[in-house]
């Protein structure tokens, strides 16, 4: 999930911050001043920000269209792993990212997670597997732990602001229907902004991206490795203080993630 806006990064900011990086393996959590501090209005795939509702009327409009996809909190967990996802969730300048030596390096990191996902799924052993997962959970934690709670609330992290937030903002889409999800935010969107001046271009640009998307993948991890299909061990194949982590760091997002999908299902005449 995205919600916008993100800092724009001086190119002395980024030298300092990848310096940071380079030398220290501690969760880097860094806030540019105001006065040094301007802002990207709208998303990008690769940033991380929360739903601040705090901007709203300022930096955001006053009540702008929220899109969000949501899947099932344990998928969403390891699909993380997999990949190696760093950033957590918080306010524009605000975003914590884990910097352990072994998942600092994405590509490293999704290679010796593929090699684990092989040997658990050609020999049914999990040890490297639960192993690197664990590693993931202790260091990434801001990246995964009630991720759905921490977007939907940056501030205060609260479940019950989390869920209001939700039912208030987030036009809602599902990981499961992604094309059903990608049309109906489509026709939302353009039924929304039938008055506007570039709307015949927003149209052509919408209508191109709904014929294409199902061929786009914008980031995933490795899903074969030398030609074995990798699967993911289910959750009552690990050690039970595992099962426990897993469930304490997805406890609230399952709460969020049951209503989302019958949010799904009330908005499903919008944009008809």
């Amino acid at each position: 999930m995205n919600f916008g806006p993100r800092t724009k990064m001086h190119w002395l900011m980024k030298k300092e911050f990848y310096s940071m990086k380079a030398n220290q393996d501690e969760t880097i959590s860094r806030v540019w001043s105001n006065k040094n501090e301007t802002f990207f209005i709208t998303p990008i795939i690769t940033s991380h920000v929360g739903l601040d509702t705090s901007l709203y009327g300022w930096l955001l409009p006053p009540n702008p269209m929220v899109f969000s996809v949501f899947r099932n909190p344990f998928e969403r967990l390891l699909s993380s792993f997999h990949y190696g996802i760093r950033l957590g969730a918080n306010r524009p300048g605000q975003v914590r990212m884990c910097n352990t030596r072994g998942i600092q390096h994405t590509a490293k990191w999704q290679e010796r997670v593929a090699d684990a996902r092989k040997l658990a799924t050609t020999s049914n052993n999990s040890t490297v597997y639960q192993a690197m997962l664990r590693e993931y959970l202790d260091k990434c934690s801001d990246a995964v732990y009630n991720a759905y709670t921490a977007f939907l609330d940056p501030l205060t992290k609260n479940l019950t602001v989390a869920m209001n937030h939700l039912e208030k903002h987030v036009v809602v889409g599902l990981q499961h229907d992604i094309n059903g999800t990608l049309q109906r935010w489509r026709n939302i969107t353009l039924d929304a902004c039938n008055e506007h001046p570039d709307y015949s271009k927003m149209k052509k640009v919408l209508t191109n991206t709904s014929e294409s998307h199902g061929e786009k993948k914008f980031r995933a991890s490795p899903i074969v490795k030398d030609s074995v299909v990798l699967s993911s061990p289910d959750i009552s194949q690990f050690d039970q203080d595992l099962q426990d982590i897993i469930r304490a760091c997805t406890e609230e997002d399952e709460v969020i993630y049951k209503r989302a999908t019958e949010i799904y299902e009330e908005q499903s005449r919008w944009g008809l």
